[in-house]
């Protein structure tokens, strides 16, 4: 289910005073993942972030016009990563959405978003390291699944790609 007009989403960035804010998101999209309970409860804390998180990425709280009242919806977490290989690229550490507000295209404009300032930092491309559950929305979005030992980001076994094209850069 797609909304039906622009959903004209903002990020607020945020320090680590928003910990509480941007991990009780984060729970509440983990607890929508289709996993058995324990899972999902053993994942919050394996996800959730740390204070040092704040100073390695930088994180927002997700707002979209006219849903939830002004309450944020989500959290991006990123950062520009530079390889000698690989060249910049924007590592996208963390996207989650409120389970209300899934399925309703935020997840996309905010891939959008984020491949802009990918772009607007001369960037190869936009990685993800996403979760097993997440890889069917990144690769309806367009991303490719990386093999272990391609592309940049290591061998972590989700990892998804969007090589942005040079006239873009």
């Amino acid at each position: 289910m797609t909304s039906a007009g622009p959903l004209s989403c903002s990020l607020e960035a945020v320090d680590r005073s928003a910990r509480a804010e941007v991990n009780a998101i984060i729970a509440a999209a983990i607890d929508s993942w289709p996993l058995p309970a324990r899972l999902r409860r053993l994942s919050v804390p394996v996800l959730a972030y740390r204070d040092d998180d704040f100073d390695a990425y930088a994180i927002a709280l997700v707002h979209c016009a006219g849903r939830s009242e002004g309450a944020p919806v989500g959290v991006v977490a990123r950062c520009l990563e530079t390889s000698v290989a690989d060249g910049s690229y924007l590592f996208v550490h963390g996207l989650y959405l409120l389970p209300a507000l899934q399925r309703r295209g935020i997840g996309r404009e905010l891939l959008g978003r984020l491949e802009g300032e990918a772009v607007e930092a001369r960037a190869r491309g936009v990685l993800v390291k996403a979760e097993r559950v997440a890889l069917p929305f990144f690769l309806g979005a367009g991303y490719a699944q990386l093999a272990p030992g391609e592309g940049p980001g290591g061998d972590y076994p989700y990892r998804c790609w969007r090589e942005l094209s040079p006239q873009a850069r």
